[in-house]
């Protein structure tokens, strides 16, 4: 009598879990392998969507990262507008909804990459037409269509992070007036007040309107969107409104099911992405993640973890034993010409965990000082005084300060101290970098106050 045949399920049909079944597949060949997507698309760059929306990317076919057809020939079964809404793990069993009935699938082993949903603010009027969320490639190309049309000439973006400054410059650049109200006293909560300051001086000098400390209470309008109210009661008017408030992870049925979620509703997992339920993972924008810099599990929903761990979670799934070490949470985003990248901790938050902490910030340039084109670089490093230890790193300039940030990043991941990061090798030519790069101008100013408290 033939064994019967095991099952990987896997929710999710985006990066991590297309990654999973990738992997799975390739350490197994004769597994079966189902992939439910809830929406009609599977693998697209939703990193992209800001740069569909700007006309950068000009055609949305080319954010398709990869077929349905390349799963299927790879034997993988992937069922789009399948979204489940229950999940029995004593009988290891999904309920799922498709548009004609409900649907039980079994498995014998589940990857969760549920990933993330847009935060839609509690707030009247938010159903009204012309509110967006950038989350799906469906909804961008409607509001693409719209711009095109020259049906807005001004807009609101509620969210001032990573996602509503790239939005606000689409908008500038697609020829609207846009302003951007925040709620938090800066925009970009994930760097230190200093280095956002910057930020928002270029915002501010391209013709963008910018509101910190600011809450929108109120969405204008009857059918289509005329205004937003803030919480100061001012009346600003536009006919096209930008949630861009974050995202939460898409976890709420895992945990009705008894996973184990954190603080942050995002799935806990060990460091082999195993949730406290046998037999299921979870990866992506859905799960925590290690900080590798405080050692604690935090959410950090990135695109380059979510790939990571989804190749991690079906190694593991397959009978392999890999482990998913952590991240230091680099990040990068463009904007109104602007390169802001940061990674590791700010100093608000080695403060706040009582580190010894201290930092130092120096402008450089991106290339020789007689070379033409330089551009200005800021650089940040935070670092316990003590130890000299980098806990982590912020940049701003208008040229090479991506590939710059991963340097830093790579020190934090080996635990390297300020000394350390001055003594490193780093290339020079006149049209990259200058003879003391800025990363070993801020090192050397860190070591002397390291020296400083020492001697």
């Amino acid at each position: 009598m033939a064994k019967p045949e095991k099952h990987l399920l896997i929710i999710g049909g985006n990066a991590a879990g297309l990654s999973a079944a990738r992997r799975a597949r390739r350490n197994d060949p004769r597994l079966k392998i189902t992939v439910l997507e809830k929406s009609g698309i599977v693998s697209y760059g939703a990193c992209g969507l800001p740069y569909y929306i700007s006309d950068v990317i000009k055609d949305e076919k080319a954010l398709l990262v990869l077929p349905v057809d390349a799963l299927v020939k790879d034997g993988i079964d992937v069922l789009l507008n399948h979204e489940v809404v229950e999940m029995n793990v004593r009988e290891r069993s999904v309920y799922v909804r498709t548009a004609e009935q409900f649907q039980k699938i079994q498995y014998d082993w589940l990857i969760i990459a549920s990933g993330a949903r847009p935060i839609e603010p509690d707030i009247p009027g938010r159903d009204l037409d012309g509110v967006y969320t950038v989350r799906s490639l469906e909804k961008a190309a409607q509001l693409k269509n719209e711009l095109i049309s020259g049906k807005h000439r001004s807009a609101v973006v509620i969210g001032g992070g990573y996602i509503g400054l790239e939005m606000a410059e689409a908008l500038t650049r697609q020829g609207l007036k846009v302003t951007v109200i925040e709620q938090k006293s800066q925009v970009l909560p994930y760097i230190d007040s200093d280095m956002a300051a910057l930020v928002e001086s270029e915002m501010t000098g391209r013709g963008v309107a910018l509101k910190t400390s600011t809450a929108a209470v109120r969405i204008i309008g009857e059918q289509a969107v005329r205004g937003v109210e803030t919480d100061g009661g001012e009346i600003l008017s536009c006919s096209l409104v930008i949630l861009a408030v974050g995202v939460r992870p898409n976890a709420d049925f895992a945990g009705l099911a008894g996973i184990e979620l954190g603080p942050s509703g995002a799935i806990r997992t060990d460091d082999y992405l195993r949730t406290n339920v046998l037999n299921v993972y979870a990866a992506g924008d859905c799960a925590q993640v290690k900080n590798t810099v405080t050692n604690k599990f935090e959410y950090f929903p990135l695109g380059t973890t979510a790939n990571k761990q989804g190749r991690v979670a079906g190694d593991n799934a397959t009978g392999r034993r890999q482990k998913f070490s952590g991240v230091v949470g680099a990040a990068v985003v463009e904007a109104f010409g602007l390169e802001i990248a940061r990674t590791g901790i700010t100093e608000a938050h080695a403060l706040k965990l009582r580190m010894p902490v201290k930092s130092v910030t120096i402008k450089g340039t991106s290339r020789a000082g007689y070379f033409p084109g330089k551009k200005e670089i800021y650089v940040k490093l935070i670092f316990d005084f003590l130890s000299g230890r980098l806990l982590g790193a912020q940049m701003i300039g208008k040229e090479g300060v991506a590939k710059r940030l991963d340097v830093l990043s790579t020190a934090l991941q080996q635990k390297l101290t300020v000394q350390e990061l001055s003594e490193l090798d780093l290339s020079y030519a006149p049209p990259f970098a200058p003879v003391w790069d800025p990363l070993l101008i801020a090192a050397n100013q860190a070591q002397k106050l390291v020296w400083a408290r020492r001697y």
